[in-house]
C-alpha cells in the first residue's frame, strides 16, 4: 500500500529537521538558506552550495520512506548526475544530532537521521532555458549540448523490464495517485490523461515496440 504525503505537507519525523536547516548558520552561512519546494524534495540553496534533502514519501514511482531508502536514493542521483555534470554533484552527506543540535557529517556516521545530496550552486542565468528566454542562447552551445546528449545517449547502459508494458503499469500507478487526492479537480485531470495516454499508447504501440533497444538509463529531467 502506498503512504500518499500531501505536498507540501511535513511528517513529524523531519519537521524539527526541516526547521534547523532553515535556520541562519546551518550551513555555515549568517543569513537564512533559500528553500525549493518540489513534489518529493526540498532544496537549501546558499551562495555557493544546493543541499537536497528528500521527502519522507512513498509514492507508486519511487520510495523514500525510510531513512536508508534515502541514502540509497541520494547515493544513486549523484551516481546517475556525475555522468554529466561531474563538477556539480559533490556527494552526500548525512544530518546527525549533536547536543548543540543538527548539523552535517559524512554519510556513514553511526549517528544519521537522514541525508542530502549536496551540490555546487549554479545561477539560473546561466541556463539553457533562461538563455532561450532572454535570446541569447548561440546556436553553436545548442548545437554543442545537441551533439553532447545524443553521444551520452548513445553510450548509456541499455534498460531493462518489459516494454512498454512498465510504461503502461507506470503511468496506471500515476493517475490512480492522482485520483486518489480527492479533488475533483485531480479526478478530471487524471480523466483525460487517461484518454489521452491510452489513445497514444494504442496509436503508438508498434513505434513503441519498434525502440524497446533505443531504452537508456538516462536521467528523467532531461
Amino acid at each position: 500500500m502506498t503512504s500518499v504525503q500531501p505536498y507540501g505537507v511535513v511528517k513529524p519525523d523531519q519537521a524539527d529537521l526541516i526547521a534547523a536547516m532553515r535556520a541562519p548558520g546551518f550551513f555555515g552561512y549568517a543569513q537564512l538558506a533559500e528553500v525549493v519546494e518540489t513534489h518529493s524534495s526540498w532544496v537549501f540553496l546558499t551562495d555557493d552550495r544546493a543541499f537536497k534533502l528528500k521527502k519522507a514519501i512513498v509514492l507508486p514511482f519511487l520510495d523514500y520512506g525510510t531513512a536508508g531508502r534515502r541514502r540509497a536514493m541520494c547515493e544513486e542521483e549523484v551516481r546517475l548526475n556525475r555522468r554529466l555534470a561531474p563538477g556539480i554533484y559533490l556527494g552526500v552527506r548525512s544530518v546527525i544530532r549533536t547536543l548543540d543540535g543538527y548539523t552535517l557529517a559524512a554519510p556513514d556516521d553511526p549517528r544519521a537521521l537522514d541525508y542530502v545530496v549536496e551540490m555546487r550552486r549554479f545561477h539560473e542565468a546561466d541556463t539553457l532555458a533562461a538563455k532561450l528566454a532572454a535570446g541569447t542562447a548561440k546556436p553553436a552551445e545548442i548545437r554543442a549540448i545537441g551533439e553532447r546528449l545524443a553521444e551520452f545517449h548513445a553510450g548509456a547502459a541499455r534498460g531493462g523490464g518489459e516494454w512498454p508494458g512498465d510504461l503502461v503499469a507506470a503511468l496506471e500507478d500515476s493517475l490512480r495517485d492522482i485520483e486518489s487526492m480527492g479533488g475533483p479537480g485531480e479526478r478530471h485531470c487524471a480523466a483525460a490523461l487517461r484518454r489521452f495516454s491510452r489513445s497514444f499508447l494504442s496509436r503508438g504501440d508498434r513505434m513503441l515496440r519498434a525502440r524497446t533497444a533505443a531504452v537508456r538509463e538516462g536521467h528523467g529531467d532531461l
